[in-house]
């Protein structure tokens, strides 16, 4: 099972910024004057905990990276069918029928972050306008909407996830859901800035801010990081700052609206 990572319910709205978001560095001193300077650090992922990440980077060194109000996320790679779960926001193309449901097994599945560009909902192929013109999305992924009838054909599909039994899908897409199941050798792909997904060992890019009086400790402006293989061991937990493994439930993205 793919382990994941916690952030205090005070950092979540963090990550409320598109994943593509540009941000311009504004160097800043410290009540000390020391000038802060920029920084990027490379390495795995050693940890997570209150408002911090903790990286072990190419030359060892440890760091701890916190988070801010502006920092923009970006996690890639490939994941396991274990590692799905209800509220993250998934996104495929597939035929569907007049009562919501996938005719073929989903062998290409997305994990991504809902932003202005890319609202939840059921789009008719080439189309930009959702089938359902949903007028208040909020509500569908509250999970408030029910199905209704649509017109059966090729859809471009956007929404909340909810992981059913015995390998069963659904797609909270605006008012209408959408059910499907995978194919054994589906290939899940990560492109979103949900943190959740992430495990000790993976590999981080970082830029930010640091002062020399501060020596190991960073701002971070982005954070980019790369999800190993799906294939690889996943039973690795994420570490608090004392370097123990943690045991908490992964908490929803708020930058996926979930």
């Amino acid at each position: 099972m793919l382990s994941r990572f916690v952030l205090v319910a005070a950092l979540a709205v963090g990550f409320a910024s598109p994943v593509v978001a540009q941000l311009t560095p504004t160097p800043r001193s410290t009540n000390r004057g020391v000038q802060a300077t920029n920084v990027e650090v490379q390495g795995t992922l050693a940890g997570a905990g209150r408002g911090n990440l903790y990286v072990l980077d190419d030359q060892k060194q440890r760091w701890q990276i916190s988070l801010q109000n502006a920092t923009t996320v970006h996690v890639t790679g490939t994941v396991s069918a274990n590692a799905l779960r209800n509220g993250i926001v998934v996104q495929l193309e597939a035929d569907v029928d007049a009562r919501g449901e996938v005719q073929a097994n989903v062998s290409d599945l997305t994990v991504t972050t809902i932003t202005r560009d890319k609202a939840v909902g059921l789009y008719p192929a080439g189309g930009n306008e959702p089938a359902d013109n949903p007028k208040d999305s909020k509500r569908a992924k509250r999970g408030s909407a029910s199905s209704k009838a649509i017109k059966a054909g090729k859809y471009h599909i956007i929404g909340n996830l909810t992981v059913g039994r015995n390998g069963k899908y659904s797609v909270h897409a605006g008012r209408t859901v959408v059910s499907f199941q995978l194919a054994d050798d589906a290939k899940i792909t990560v492109d979103a800035s949900d943190l959740s997904l992430a495990k000790r060992g993976d590999r981080i890019t970082v830029r930010g801010m640091m002062s020399a009086a501060r020596p190991g400790v960073a701002m971070a402006r982005d954070v980019k990081i790369q999800i190993g293989d799906a294939s690889a061991d996943n039973t690795k937990k994420p570490t608090s700052e004392d370097g123990k493994p943690r045991n908490s439930r992964p908490s929803n993205d708020p930058s996926g609206r979930n």
